[in-house]
């Protein structure tokens, strides 16, 4: 799982599972209290390239490009669509 483009979680077994209600920014700690812009589900993981065209994507989209690392490809520009 990456935040703002820093990799902030990793598990190899590639496993998720949802309990018998699940809801978006739920966890065993309580609920998300907040909000979420956007959400993105792929059905394999991203590549490096894809995951910072995603990244680069979202943040041009909600004006976060001061939140990406200074070697991110997509710092300056956006990744073509």
């Amino acid at each position: 799982m990456y935040l703002n483009a820093s990799l902030v979680h990793q598990d190899t077994s590639n496993v998720v599972g949802m309990g018998g209600n699940p809801q978006v920014g739920a966890s065993d700690i309580g609920v998300f209290n907040g909000h979420i812009a956007e959400l993105i589900d792929l059905n394999a993981a991203p590549t490096t390239t894809e995951r910072q065209q995603i990244e680069g994507y979202l943040a041009h989209k909600f004006a976060q490009t001061a939140l990406l690392p200074g070697g991110h490809p997509y710092k300056s520009a956006p990744p073509m669509t």
